[in-house]
């Protein structure tokens, strides 16, 4: 599956060619002059920031579908894995109008969905918006990616993460899960350890058979590649 961000886009977009416009952005006020952003300088990458746009507006998405399919036109990719930031706090579309993420992600993925077809997966970071786009039809299977900074840093922190699933999603049969890289403790909480070589722990929730691409058989608790974490090989980028 492609890997690929729902609402952000490099810094010098405005003026690369790609035709986005600053207009769809979030913004951290209510006129339109500073806009959402997340610095990617630690370690630095290819752009220093990625400004964040509405994934609600019409104009956004019809840019951001169209850049999925290109990639899928070169790539022989099975579906897209929409990623989020989790909850990056209040923000407003350039209207001044506050805007609820969460309350946006199902309409969004219903859309890609349509324009792409495939395997649509998002990325709940904390299951931010999990809860809102459990009952949607249109994705292939539930996805939580958890991170000691967002509070879940036990193994009980992991098992409510599944059992949240498994309550929002009764449509959703097959589940698999896999713990990897996280190193035990001997404490009674059982606290996974925050490693720079260790990725989040993912809970991944599929549907039946409605969608050929996922395989799956049994829980699996697995990790994913970001450029958030890396291994300590470097392998994951």
């Amino acid at each position: 599956m492609s890997y690929n961000l729902i609402y952000g886009a490099w810094a010098g977009y405005g003026s690369d060619g790609s035709g986005v416009n600053s207009a769809w952005g979030l913004w951290y006020n209510t006129n339109c002059t500073s806009q959402a952003n997340v610095s990617l300088s630690d370690p630095p990458l290819a752009t220093p920031y990625l400004w964040l746009f509405d994934p609600g507006n019409a104009s956004w998405q019809s840019y951001i579908f169209n850049a999925e399919k290109n990639a899928d036109d070169v790539y022989a990719f099975d579906g897209w894995q929409a990623d989020g930031f989790g909850n990056i706090g209040t923000v407003y579309n350039c209207s001044g109008t506050s805007v609820n993420l969460a309350n946006e992600f199902s309409g969004f993925l219903t859309n890609a969905y349509t324009a792409l077809g495939g395997n649509i997966v998002f990325n709940a970071v904390g299951q931010y918006g999990q809860q809102q786009i459990a009952t949607n039809a249109d994705l292939a299977f539930l996805y939580t990616e958890c991170w000691p900074f967002l509070g879940q840093t036990t193994y009980d922190d992991l098992q409510t993460a599944i059992n949240n699933n498994n309550t929002w999603s009764s449509a959703l049969k097959r589940v698999c899960w896999r713990l990897i890289r996280i190193r035990p403790t001997r404490t009674a909480s059982r606290q996974l350890i925050p490693d720079s070589s260790i990725h989040p722990a993912c809970c991944m929730r599929t549907r039946p058979s409605s969608r050929p691409a996922v395989t799956t058989s049994s829980w699996v608790m697995s990790t994913t590649c970001s450029t958030r974490r890396t291994t300590s090989t470097g392998t994951c980028i």
